[in-house]
């Protein structure tokens, strides 16, 4: 369902844009996204005069990653080369003609050690900006192992960086919605025609903070 949603967010441009409340409120909301657009830090589509969709360029995704604290595009570049490498060294399973590279290599830790489950996070995250783009995707075992697979679109990560501090609470803020997302995308129904993709099994955020 996470690959799902990916795609979705990938095809339509961004995340659904809606502001709620009174009057004032939506005005507000309105100039903080037009000020946003101004900065070269998200971009709306529009349909019929009407703002649909936004989402974040790749100067808006590296502070905003940058705030919350976490990897960066330098890391996603660096984690791209190291799938590259193991796909070279014949460090993969062949799954229906599919390349997968497992997290445990990434991750350079067993299943068992102690530290696999915050390694295996910090793999995810570092890939984060690649599962999005598309560069990457992800499955997991009924175990809830997880492999990683590069895909036809491969291409480097922007190599844009910020300067931006870490901020405690908007940290709080991005792994409180994460854990309302993944529980949402738990319980969300299958449409028709579309298959689940399990997420990983240490995507068990509620002891990050």
């Amino acid at each position: 369902m996470a690959a799902i949603e990916r795609r979705v967010f990938r095809n339509a441009g961004g995340l659904p844009w809606a502001c709620g409340g009174t009057s004032a409120t939506r005005k507000a909301a309105e100039r903080a996204l037009t000020a946003a657009e101004d900065a070269g830090l998200v971009t709306a589509t529009a349909a019929v005069g009407k703002r649909t969709h936004v989402r974040l360029t790749a100067a808006g995704e590296a502070r905003a990653r940058a705030i919350v604290g976490l990897p960066g595009f330098a890391e996603a570049a660096a984690m791209l080369a190291r799938c590259r490498e193991a796909l070279e060294a014949g460090q993969f399973a062949t799954i229906r003609g599919e390349r997968w590279i497992p997290e445990t290599l990434l991750a350079n830790c067993e299943y068992g050690h102690p530290d696999m489950k915050e390694l295996a996070m910090q793999v995810e995250d570092r890939l984060l900006p690649l599962l999005v783009a598309g560069t990457v995707a992800s499955n997991t075992s009924h175990y809830g192992w997880c492999w990683y697979m590069l895909t036809d679109t491969a291409t480097a990560p922007p190599t844009v960086t910020s300067d931006a501090k870490e901020s405690a609470t908007a940290r709080r803020h991005y792994f409180a919605t994460l854990r309302d997302e993944v529980e949402r995308i738990k319980n969300e129904p299958l449409k028709e025609n579309t298959v689940s993709i399990a997420l990983p099994a240490h995507v068990g955020i509620g002891d990050v903070l």
